[in-house]
């Protein structure tokens, strides 16, 4: 993405965005899957938070237990900070609905996604997260 403004005010030097974008979208990168689920990736930054909307046209399919997407912009330095808004998904073919991300446990531009009720991910059948979540950005 790249949306940002930058200004120094004596030593004080502030970048980021400073409004409120319309939806765009972004391609993923997962991690933990042999077949990728067929998910569009829409975004909108207002200030110093962005939002990401996942909508599922297909689940994939899991070969690890654990799950990582890519995300449109770099997530704030906060140490392990968790998203707002829970999600639902799939894992191991069946519907689960306390999905949420994490940042930073991995790189601070990947969401790791982690289920409320357990550990770890199935490592076989359909797996995916639709929903949305918002973060903090610097």
């Amino acid at each position: 993405a790249g949306a940002g403004y930058t200004w120094t005010i004596g030593t004080l030097v502030v970048s980021r965005p400073i409004f409120q974008t319309r939806f765009l979208t972004y391609v993923t990168t997962y991690v933990g899957f042999s077949a990728d689920p067929n998910a569009t990736f829409r975004y909108k930054i207002d200030k110093n938070t962005v939002t990401v909307w996942i909508t599922v046209a297909g689940w994939g399919t899991s070969n690890t237990t654990g799950f990582t997407i890519t995300i449109p912009l770099v997530a704030s330095s906060l140490a392990d900070q968790t998203s707002t808004g829970i999600m639902d998904g799939k894992d191991g073919g069946s519907f689960i609905n306390d999905i949420f991300a994490n940042f930073g446990s991995a790189s601070l531009a990947i969401a790791t996604l982690y289920k409320i009720s357990a550990s770890t991910w199935t490592n076989t059948g359909d797996k995916g997260v639709r929903g949305k979540f918002t973060y903090i950005i610097d």
